[in-house]
């Protein structure tokens, strides 16, 4: 076999690989797309919405600087109100007991009274030489029992725990970074690279998870109170009886995940969306119009708001 010959089959091969087996969809006309005249100037991280007259949204570029924007109409004008420097916002929290709290690069958190005006709060000790590692999730229980998790790639993670918001920082390390959090009551599960670990007394002690081996970027509940766990690399479970069951292997750079109604949606890089219309029961994979870097996804009141990496937000409509 001559080396041209070799070569061409090599590269069908490839082609084959990337496009062949693909079951990504054009985007469904039932499915209504329109992107909100905004633009952040960096990555979109988390989003909230304490009332109808108030959305907020944080991001930015990795220890670099941040940003919290506001919104008074549910998101068609947007209002800068807060600016980090060397350090992205990752994660936002509201209850009308805690008020408003975010958290950020290098450990580092920030507390409102009413989402506009924001300050720092005192930092968590940090025994890295090098501390850069970002909070991706926070929780707070009542006023001001805090709870963070974050980490740096796929070393140096990090779970914190005070029970004041401003000392006593119980700090635990871990050999990965988590990415996410979900919390009912004290039951905690946190989700991240290579790893998925559970506690119900204490955020003090975890036992890990029947899953492994994947970088686990995002949980979400569906409107059944069923609670799902997305893998990158487009892995799907959901939770029976404590022990995590895979429900679909789409292919994909997927980076969140959110349910809305009957409908479940998983976003990431390669402009695609993995689609469920049965409660995550399945799912299907569509090209997203109009931007292949998506970071961002959750429900709103009448359908799904999705962030980009560049800094653009769009509504979602399923129901056009």
């Amino acid at each position: 076999m001559t080396k041209q010959v070799i070569i061409a089959i090599f590269i069908i091969g490839i082609i084959c690989v990337a496009g062949c087996n693909d079951n990504t969809e054009d985007f469904p006309a039932r499915y209504k797309v329109s992107q909100a005249e905004f633009s952040a100037g960096g990555e979109i991280k988390d989003m909230i919405f304490p009332a109808d007259s108030l959305w907020l949204v944080c991001g930015g570029k990795k220890n670099t600087h941040g940003f919290i924007y506001a919104s008074h109409n549910k998101g068609k004008a947007w209002q800068k109100c807060h600016v980090a420097e060397e350090a992205s916002i990752n994660a936002l929290f509201y209850s009308e007991e805690a008020g408003f709290w975010a958290g950020g690069d290098s450990i580092r958190m920030w507390r409102s009274d009413d989402g506009i005006s924001w300050y720092d709060n005192p930092r968590a000790p940090c025994y890295w030489d090098n501390c850069e590692n970002p909070y991706c999730a926070i929780h707070v229980w009542g006023k001001h029992h805090v709870f963070g998790v974050g980490g740096e790639y796929f070393q140096r993670g990090i779970t914190s725990e005070s029970g004041t918001g401003v000392s006593y920082w119980i700090q635990l390390y871990w050999p990965n970074q988590w990415n996410d959090l979900y919390v009912d009551a004290y039951d905690v599960i946190i989700a991240g690279y290579g790893m998925v670990i559970q506690s119900s007394d204490t955020v003090q002690n975890f036992d890990y998870m029947d899953v492994s081996k994947e970088n686990f970027t995002a949980l979400a509940k569906n409107q059944n109170d069923e609670l799902y766990l997305l893998a990158e690399q487009g892995k799907i479970y959901h939770l029976e009886k404590n022990n995590w069951i895979l429900t679909d292997e789409s292919k994909g750079r997927f980076r969140d995940m959110a349910f809305y109604q009957e409908y479940g949606c998983a976003v990431g890089d390669d402009a695609v969306l993995a689609v469920s219309e049965d409660n995550g029961n399945s799912w299907s994979q569509y090209r997203f119009p109009g931007n292949r870097h998506l970071s961002f996804i959750k429900s709103t009141d009448e359908g799904f708001i999705i962030g980009s990496r560049s800094g653009n937000l769009y509504f979602l409509d399923m129901e056009n």
